[in-house]
């Protein structure tokens, strides 16, 4: 094959061309060389000049960065340990999980009035790669975790697929010792925006997908509360017992609570 020595700087050098449509193709670029070169290391020069591109003026280029950077969570994470313990990267990652007002803007379809949020495809790439950091033990140890569990109290408040993924990670962070103070900690920030996902109740005229999907999401709190639940001070914080008492173990979603809790304690625990 062509030597390939020179693609790198090659890209690096257009990372501050003029045009995001070139900032965007060079972003994209970098993430096949650098995930389909597994073996060829990374300058930290190289690196430092890619992460800028998540703080690009651009959509595009900066949800590229995104994707990019999952990718290189995914296949060499030890890469970005230095990142993360520099205070570089994470202050850039988080600000991709804040909902901005300016991104949201009104569409006129005829009769109707709907709202469309350019920014929902970076939230959501964001809070992938939070997810993919959390799953690496390489890096997850050098994450700061009460920072990380503030910006998750944002998601559970956010789109259907970004609470869901949050769900996710609250249950992995409550499986890990240095999570679990965190977590019982911010209760009072988390319980909120999940009781508002398990009360929230659809329209008379919803469609099946829509009560499917509905039901994806209220179980997904459900796992999530019942693993918060769990912690080993949680009984500490008044607030839990309280949404466990009055909004789970009683009324309409008593039974759905129930089966959930029991399919939890059928899963065989870590280890086993």
């Amino acid at each position: 094959s062509a030597p390939q020595g020179p693609v790198l700087p090659e890209l690096e050098s257009r990372l501050s061309h003029a045009s995001p449509n070139v900032r965007s193709v060079v972003v994209h670029a970098l993430r096949f060389t650098l995930t389909e070169e597994a073996r060829r290391a990374v300058p930290p020069s190289t690196l430092h000049k890619f992460l800028g591109a998540l703080g690009d003026e651009d959509l595009k280029v900066r949800r590229g960065a995104l994707l990019t950077l999952n990718c290189i969570a995914h296949s060499r994470p030890a890469t970005l340990r230095d990142p993360i313990s520099g205070g570089e990267l994470l202050p850039l990652l988080y600000g991709e999980t804040a909902k901005r007002p300016e991104l949201v803007h009104q569409v006129d379809l005829g009769p109707f009035k709907h709202f469309v949020d350019d920014g929902l495809e970076l939230r959501k790439a964001a809070f992938e790669c939070m997810d993919t950091l959390l799953s690496k033990p390489v890096v997850r140890e050098r994450l700061e975790l009460s920072p990380f569990v503030a910006r998750l109290a944002e998601g559970l408040a956010d789109d259907a697929d970004i609470k869901m993924r949050c769900h996710a990670m609250l249950v992995a962070l409550s499986a890990l010792p240095a999570g679990q103070p965190v977590l019982t900690g911010a209760l009072d920030t988390l319980l909120e925006p999940l009781r508002k996902t398990l009360i929230a109740q659809l329209k008379d005229n919803a469609v099946p997908q829509q009560v499917e999907r509905h039901d994806d999401l209220v179980r997904s709190a459900m796992r999530a509360v019942r693993a918060l639940e769990r912690l080993p001070e949680a009984e500490t914080v008044p607030k839990l017992g309280e949404l466990v008492r009055n909004t789970l173990k009683a009324g309409r979603l008593a039974d759905k609570y129930a089966a959930v809790c029991a399919e939890e304690e059928a899963k065989p625990a870590d280890g086993e």
